[in-house]
């Protein structure tokens, strides 16, 4: 999502040739710029990295970079082949592991090179971008202390929420909404867990919207297992325009995950009004501010007094807050991001 409405937003602003390949060894004879996303997915985006550098056009990198702490936190105390990986292999170990997996999933073989070298590679990856364009100055510090690597240039580039619907401020449902796709990292069974107990809950519904994740179906079970269909249900996966609606009617809106980057559903339910419980853990504090009640996800006490505390408190951002977290935004400073290096390319 990220890519391509920061892509349809460029447009707007007059980049008229910019389009989306995902070709590894495309001919960029043409090309000024290429702008790669997700370096944790490194195997795809070091070969578009390497192919860039090859033929002299600079790329810039919005790494979506999740910390090496909260990942390790996460995996060891899931249990499985990951836990048993992490605490063997590390988590860079772990990741070159999914790299592998996701090959296989494909019908591709798997890349040997990240196997052998993936923290070498992501260096390379973010050492040698003409600029690197994380979402937050969190993210930022995380990835190049996981690295241990300075990068050349970096311009915070906010991930952003659908704004058009900020006024949307009707009259609220005693209702706690949870979106996100089902799946341990999600923390969904402690959400509900952490709801049944709460006091302050009593006479609200807790409704969970996203789809499964097809690679955890016993949490699914699990989870599906403890719903009680009216007090607590599962909408499974909604139109864009249905979750929105949902966000705009609910008194609260809960993202417990193990970690995230922006969190961006929480975001999105913040624009329509709702009150927002969202997880300490990963750069969400960069976004939130004071504009959110915090939770440990590892807690479920913690769940709950927030959920708690959130019941009697509603955030009102200023509207500068929403502008700032707009595609528009968003657009406006990657293009100045392009602006800087094409600038250095041609001095030199």
């Amino acid at each position: 999502m990220q890519l391509h409405r920061t892509m349809d937003e460029l447009q707007r602003l007059g980049l008229a040739h910019a389009r989306f390949d995902d070709t590894h060894n495309l001919d960029l004879a043409g090309v000024d710029i290429v702008h790669i996303f997700n370096l944790t997915r490194l195997h795809d985006t070091y070969l578009h990295a390497r192919n860039a550098w090859k033929q002299g056009v600079p790329y810039v990198l919005t790494p979506i970079w999740h910390s090496f702490r909260d990942l390790s936190a996460f995996y060891r105390s899931s249990g499985g082949l990951a836990g048993a990986v992490v605490r063997t292999r590390g988590i860079a170990g772990y990741l070159a592991l999914k790299e592998v997996m996701y090959a296989l999933a494909s019908g591709g073989p798997p890349p040997p090179r990240v196997v052998l070298s993936w923290m070498s590679m992501a260096r390379w990856v973010a050492r040698n971008a003409a600029a690197v364009l994380p979402n937050s100055s969190a993210e930022q510090r995380a990835m190049e202390q996981d690295l241990s690597v300075v990068t050349r240039r970096t311009h915070v580039v906010p991930n952003a929420a659908e704004i058009a619907h900020v006024d949307r401020q009707g009259p609220r449902q005693r209702m706690v909404i949870c979106a996100g796709r089902i799946e341990p990292l999600k923390n969904q069974i402690a959400i509900l867990d952490a709801f049944l107990s709460a006091p302050a809950m009593s006479g609200h519904q807790l409704v969970f919207v996203g789809p499964p994740n097809p690679g955890h179906r016993s949490y699914l079970r699990r989870f599906e297992g403890r719903l009680d269909g009216n007090r607590t249900k599962w909408l499974g996966a909604q139109p864009r325009e249905k979750l929105l609606d949902l966000f705009s009617r609910a008194d609260i809106a809960v993202l417990a995950s193990f970690f995230e980057t922006t969190g961006l559903a929480a975001l999105e339910a913040l624009a329509t009004g709702a009150s927002v419980v969202v997880t300490d853990r990963g750069y969400t504090r960069d976004y939130f501010g004071g504009h959110a009640t915090y939770c440990d996800p590892y807690d479920i006490a913690s769940i709950r007094q927030a959920m708690t505390s959130a019941s009697s408190t509603r955030h009102r951002p200023p509207q500068e807050f929403f502008r700032h977290h707009s595609w528009e935004t968003a657009a406006h400073q990657t293009r100045a991001a392009y602006d800087v290096v094409l600038g250095e390319a041609e001095g030199q």
